[in-house]
């Protein structure tokens, strides 16, 4: 089991709660957001906030920058939307369903760099950054999240994960802002 500490800072009472709604999106899509370095998650505790240490289970259903695309996935997760978004999103490519459905998966695999991604344009591109929707599709079909190493600074260790399943995550420990 390869099981590693993740830390999450919030304000929020309920660390693991995601912000519902169109749009509201973060740099790298939607889902739960830590970090393995707990400066950083201080920094998003500022100034009331509190600090969660979770244990997360990455073996399974995560993906890394650098993994191919695996188009049996994305044609998954896009098995899962909900209907109407499906329907609005093909009608950009085509009116022929078929033909829109195959434009708009290769378009997600042309324009994206890896799996992670892949992930994020299926988001946008599909689901329309609806948040909900995108999530309870991944978590159908096993897509767990992504783990970034630092997108910012090469130089630095520090990893990032965005996580889809919530359950996943057991809290360890509890600090109060530092």
């Amino acid at each position: 089991m390869k099981e590693k500490t993740w830390y999450r800072g919030s304000v929020r009472r309920d660390p693991l709660s995601m912000i519902e709604g169109q749009n509201e999106t973060e740099q790298f899509g939607p889902g739960i957001y830590f970090t393995d370095n707990i400066e950083t998650a201080t920094s998003y505790a500022y100034p009331d906030g509190k600090i969660y240490a979770y244990n997360i289970n990455t073996d399974a259903g995560f993906y890394k920058k650098g993994d191919k695309i695996r188009i049996g996935v994305i044609k998954k997760i896009v098995s899962y939307a909900d209907q109407d978004v499906l329907d609005i999103a093909l009608s950009d490519w085509s009116e022929d369903k078929d033909e829109a459905y195959t434009k708009m998966i290769n378009s997600i695999v042309k324009y994206s760099k890896d799996m992670p991604d892949a992930l994020q344009q299926t988001c946008r591109d599909v689901f329309n950054w609806d948040r909900e929707d995108f999530i309870l599709s991944c978590k159908a079909v096993s897509v767990n999240g992504f783990i970034l190493k630092d997108p910012f600074d090469s130089q630095r260790s520090e990893s990032y994960l965005v996580l889809y399943n919530t359950k996943l995550a057991s809290l360890v420990e509890t600090y109060d802002y530092f």
